[in-house]
């Protein structure tokens, strides 16, 4: 990850996407765990749009 206006990247992981459906500038949103850890897994990415956000983790799955 690159963010606006920074001069460091940020290593992390990013879900709900097809890697051949990554590009650069793919607008993203944070989601963090429900229950933090501590650790680097607490936070993730996600494509912005045009996907719905993914549950936490551990609020299993979406119904509808």
């Amino acid at each position: 990850m690159e963010f606006d206006g920074a001069d460091t990247l940020f290593l992390s992981r990013l879900k709900g996407v097809k890697p051949e459906a990554v590009s650069i500038g793919l607008p993203v949103v944070a989601r963090f765990a429900k229950t933090p850890s501590f650790k680097v897994t607490d936070v993730w990415f996600e494509p912005a749009y045009p996907h719905p956000p993914l549950p936490l983790e551990g609020e299993g799955k979406r119904g509808g």
